[in-house]
């Protein structure tokens, strides 16, 4: 039985899980592994791979970085374990109806695409640790 709505499940908590050092692993574990267990309906966007891939596989960014071999295999692992929901056709017009009632700049604008993305498949909620979604109406945040 699936416990609550339909989450997006943002990019930090996929690096959470994979990043023994942090104090968010064991959350974001047990999120996904209930999501892989069908007690929750959680979500990925391609967005959010390529932003793990870009994290995980960086040695600035990620204490233990994966090869890039081994971020693929992750990645395609992830894409077949949860729903996958695309990006739309009409997502500069969604964003830019965004831009205009938020004040968001510069790397923010990933976030917007997300949320536009959300909003486009009717998903309102995501599993994140960025206070920025928490400023976006419509919105619900959710942390594991």
């Amino acid at each position: 039985m699936i416990n609550g709505p339909p989450a997006l499940v943002d990019t930090n908590v996929l690096i959470h899980s994979y990043d023994t050092s942090s104090d968010h692993c064991g959350d974001c574990k047990i999120l996904l592994d209930n999501g892989e267990d069908g007690l929750c309906d959680l979500i990925l966007t391609p967005q959010v791979l390529a932003e793990f891939f870009t994290v995980v596989t960086n040695s600035q960014k990620t204490p233990n970085p994966l090869s890039k071999d081994d971020a693929l295999h992750e990645m395609r692992l992830l894409a077949r374990i949860y729903k996958m929901i695309d990006c739309p056709s009409d997502v500069l017009g969604r964003v830019d109806g965004l831009l205009t009632q938020l004040d968001f700049s510069g790397k923010q604008i990933h976030d917007l695409f997300l949320v536009a993305t959300m909003f486009a498949h009717g998903i309102t909620h995501i599993y994140t640790y960025d206070a920025l979604f928490e400023k976006i109406p419509g919105v619900t945040v959710l942390t594991p």
